[in-house]
This record gives structure tokens, sequence and C-alpha cells, in this order.
């Protein structure tokens, strides 16, 4: 896999350790080795330009369902409008997304207990097939 540059939602910290509990979950449940490449991040799309106004919610809510996208598995949100609206701000192509869980092709349901979803960042973020990292972020207050 070549290395991909793609725009994300970074998670309050509070929120990352409680997604990082459930993936050590999922993955003893799944085998899924690839929930571990990725931080816990919304995946909006590839690169865009985050430096102008970013919309958002004061929180975002799981929906419960676990959908599939370019990306892989991904936790649907209820605010699907406010990841729309943000994806037109920056430009990018509109894509379902929601709280990235894995690089797998086909969802398996996954029970979620995180009540609130706060965002700390928008970032750019290279990944390859091994490897994730943050390239550049910006903090974002939430609340529209």
């Amino acid at each position: 896999m070549e290395e991909k540059i793609i725009t994300v939602l970074e998670l309050k910290e509070d929120e990352r350790l409680k997604m990082r509990r459930l993936y050590t979950s999922y993955f003893r449940k799944t085998g899924r080795m690839s929930v571990y490449l990725m931080d816990p991040v919304i995946i909006l799309g590839g690169r865009s330009d985050i430096r102008g106004h970013i919309p958002l919610p004061s929180e975002f809510h799981c929906s419960g369902d676990v959908l599939v996208n370019e990306y892989g598995t991904y936790f649907a949100l209820k605010e699907k409008d406010a990841i729309t609206d943000i994806q037109k701000v920056l430009d990018l192509p509109l894509m379902p997304t929601g709280l990235h869980l894995d690089m797998e092709d086909t969802a398996i349901d996954f029970p979620i207990d995180l009540k609130r979803i706060r965002i700390e960042a928008i970032a750019l973020a290279s990944f390859e097939e091994h490897t994730f990292r943050f390239l550049y972020r910006r903090k974002l207050s939430m609340g529209i």
C-alpha cells in the first residue's frame, strides 16, 4: 500500500482513551489487527486545506451501526449532516464516514458504549500498510 494523506478529526483525550480500550476488545473478539493501524479518528477524506473555519456541533454520537467506506469499517454517527457540512467546507468529495474502526472491507457488528465524541483537532495524517502519523494538526473548539 502506498502512502495516503488524509484529513481527519482527532478525538479529545478522554474519548481517545475509551476508544483504545474498545479497540482492544474488538481485536480480542475479531482478530482484526488493522484496528490498531490508526488512532481513533473520524476520516473525512483525502488531503485538504484545514486552515479555514470548520463548523462543529458540540459533540457527535454513534448510531450503533458499523458500516464500510473506502478506508475500512467505521461506527456511523447520528450527525451525518454535520460531517457532510465539514466535507463541503473542506472541498472534499462527500463520503459516508464516522469513527474509524479497522481497515477491512466487511463490517462486523460490535457494541460501542461511548456516549459522546468530542473533537480536539482537525489534522492531516499519513498512513501506509503499517504506519500512521499526524503531519499537521490544528486545534478546534466545538459548538456551532
